[in-house]
């Protein structure tokens, strides 16, 4: 498995995880596990922390394509 492996985020597999490669395994035992973002709250800041660093990302790009 390659370094940036490692560290991508589990619900963006497309997206490196901001907060590293700890992080991007719990994570990734969360979604593999019983996630459920409507019931708990952990699951529901995982889902927050993943949409927020797309939204950041997608502002990025824009930018830079201006």
């Amino acid at each position: 498995m390659s370094e940036n492996k490692k560290h991508i985020c589990p619900v963006f597999p497309d997206m490196l995880c901001p907060q590293g490669e700890e992080m991007s395994k719990a994570c990734t035992v969360r979604i593999n596990g019983d996630f459920d973002p409507m019931t708990d709250f952990r699951d529901h800041l995982l889902l927050h922390c993943a949409l927020y660093q797309n939204e950041q990302q997608t502002k990025k790009l824009e930018t830079e394509e201006s």
